[in-house]
C-alpha cells in the first residue's frame, strides 16, 4: 500500500500494474487539506476508488454505484442502485462530464460524511430537484418516492426469490402481478401524501418549493428533519409523534435516514 507523503513506501498497484505516481500522491495530499479525512480514511477511500476506476482514473455511473456499495463504514452502501444513489452521482459530478474523478469522489464523500447541517439540507434539496431549476414540485416529490419504491421492490424480489423459482414462469407471473398491484396502490397513496406535504411546505402557494421553504419546513419539524435530511452519523433520535400520516411519511422517506438510528 502507500503512506501519505512518503514516496519510497510500498505502494499498491493500479490495474495493469502501474505504480501510484507522484501526481496522484500530490492530488491526494491536496485533497486531504480540503477535507477532514485522516490518513487512514484517505487510504481506505482511495482503495475503493482505485479498484473501480477505469483507465482514465474516473468512475462511471455503474462504477460509482459499486463504490457506494463498498462504503459501509460511511453508511452509504444502503443507497447503492436506489434513486438516492443515482441522484448523488449527478450532484457530485461537478463538471458534468458524466464521470466522477478523484477530486469529485473525495470532496463528495467528505461533504456527505463531514458536511454541516446546512450542507446536508442543501444536498437533500438537490436530490429532489431533479430538473435542477432551483425548485421542488409536487411531481418531483411523488416521483422520488415512487422510483425509490420500485427500486426497493426489485431489490427485495431479487434477494428473496429462492433460486429454484428464478426461472419459474408461473412464479414470475405471480410476482409481476403482485408488484403491479402494490405499486398502483402506492402511487395513489403517494399522490395524496405529496399533495399534503406540498401544502404544508409551500408558504406562498405558488405550487413549488424554494430552498428557503424547504429548509424552513425541515428545521421546524423534527420528524421531517430526521427523514428528509441526509444523515450519515448515529446522532439522530427517533421521532416522537403518533400522527398516522407523519408516520407514513417517515417510513416512506426512511431511505434518507440511518437504519440504525437510536433513541
Amino acid at each position: 500500500f502507500f503512506i501519505m507523503g512518503q514516496e519510497g513506501s510500498t505502494r499498491r498497484k493500479r490495474p495493469g500494474n502501474i505504480p501510484l505516481d507522484k501526481d496522484t500522491l500530490t492530488r491526494l495530499k491536496k485533497i486531504q487539506t480540503q477535507t477532514s479525512f485522516e490518513d487512514t480514511e484517505i487510504q481506505k477511500l482511495f482503495v475503493v476508488f482505485e479498484e473501480l476506476a477505469d483507465e482514465q482514473q474516473v468512475l462511471s455511473r455503474e462504477a460509482f454505484q459499486k463504490a457506494l456499495g463498498g462504503l459501509t463504514d460511511y453508511n452509504l452502501a444502503r443507497f447503492k442502485d436506489l434513486p438516492m444513489g443515482l441522484r448523488l452521482f449527478d450532484i457530485l459530478d461537478r463538471n458534468q462530464d458524466g464521470t466522477i474523478d478523484l477530486e469529485e469522489f473525495f470532496l463528495g464523500i467528505s461533504l456527505l460524511h463531514h458536511g454541516t447541517e446546512e450542507d446536508k439540507i442543501e444536498l437533500t434539496f438537490q436530490v429532489f430537484d431533479r430538473d435542477k431549476n432551483g425548485f421542488i414540485t409536487q411531481d418531483e416529490l411523488k416521483e422520488m418516492y415512487i422510483s425509490t419504491y420500485q427500486a426497493l421492490m426489485n431489490t427485495l424480489r431479487s434477494n428473496l426469490t429462492p433460486p429454484e423459482f428464478v426461472e419459474n414462469a408461473e412464479a414470475n407471473k405471480f410476482q409481476d402481478k403482485l408488484i403491479r398491484d402494490l405499486q398502483k396502490k402506492f402511487e395513489g397513496i403517494m399522490q395524496g401524501v405529496a399533495k399534503n406535504i406540498m401544502k404544508e411546505m409551500d408558504k406562498n402557494n405558488d405550487g413549488k418549493l424554494t430552498k428557503d421553504e424547504f429548509k424552513e419546513f425541515i428545521l421546524a419539524n423534527p420528524f421531517v428533519k430526521a427523514s428528509y435530511q441526509l444523515k450519515f452519523t448515529k446522532d439522530g433520535g427517533k421521532p416522537a409523534y403518533q400522527d398516522d400520516e407523519k408516520v407514513t411519511v417517515e417510513v416512506l422517506l426512511s431511505f434518507l435516514s440511518p437504519s440504525d438510528t437510536t433513541g
